[in-house]
């Protein structure tokens, strides 16, 4: 399996529409892999298919800070339902901007729709906002920001 780069802030890519990820993709899965290789390389939680310049909604994350054990979760073509709870400020990082952290106000958790990398649909009510919001494709975030 090859190594992925990071793609870096202001890369224009980082900004543009994502495509969905079809369900006859016989590449996502190794794509899938191969993000959460270069997440955990980099020491990251999170991370969007492109910040490795592939401009699909695909994303993967592991929030799972008790064990050492990898975990991460594949979330294809995700929508964001509905963000809950009183926003909470916390610093936080993104991988597309090394050594930046800063204090961000968020609701705690966010009400997200997606498949997994087997093509079976989830509901999930408890993934943490912050790292959905950051991982997701610009576009994604945009059209689920109330106006």
């Amino acid at each position: 399996m090859s190594s992925m780069e990071i793609v870096l802030s202001p890369d224009p890519v980082l900004r543009q529409v994502c495509e969905p990820c079809a369900k006859s993709d016989k590449h996502l899965k190794k794509l899938a892999k191969q993000m959460a290789k270069a997440m955990y390389k980099n020491n990251g939680c999170g991370l969007a298919a492109p910040q490795v310049g592939v401009l699909k909604r695909l994303i993967v994350i592991d929030c799972d800070e008790e064990t050492e054990e990898e975990n991460p979760l594949y979330l294809v073509n995700p929508e964001i339902l509905e963000l809950d709870g009183d926003p909470v400020v916390e610093n936080e990082g993104c991988l597309s901007c090394p050594g930046v952290s800063a204090p961000v106000k968020r609701p705690p958790f966010a009400r997200v729709r997606y498949s997994d990398l087997d093509v079976n649909m989830h509901m999930n009510n408890s993934i943490y906002a912050n790292l959905v919001i950051d991982a997701l494709p610009f576009d994604v975030i945009r059209d689920a920001t109330p106006a």
